[in-house]
């Protein structure tokens, strides 16, 4: 009982957490299977996506979107947007994939 109290302490301080094991972490990656990627498979698919981002990159309304926020500039930014993300960033992770 003691084991599990002090677990739960852990886990709800800020910045407690528990520890996952290399299986279970293995367990939560995605693992492609053919049926998800129609219409000439997943390098066809991410090669749609950055020929579609290459495209919205290049109007002019996209332009405060194409880099991450500089946090110096914009620092309440981090607060507003939970989970920021920018369209080069999506481009570097969908071609890296």
């Amino acid at each position: 009982m003691i084991a599990n109290e002090l677990l739960l302490i852990s886990f709800f301080q800020i910045g407690g957490a528990v520890p996952v094991l290399p299986e279970e972490l293995q367990a939560t990656l995605y693992r492609p299977i053919s049926q998800e990627w129609p219409h000439g498979g997943r390098d066809a698919t991410c090669t749609r996506i950055l020929r579609g981002l290459d495209q919205i990159m290049g109007l002019a309304i996209a332009e405060p979107f194409i880099a991450p926020v500089d946090l110096n500039r914009y620092p309440s930014y981090a607060l507003i947007v939970e989970y920021p993300i920018d369209l080069s960033t999506i481009k570097v992770s969908t071609h890296g994939t």
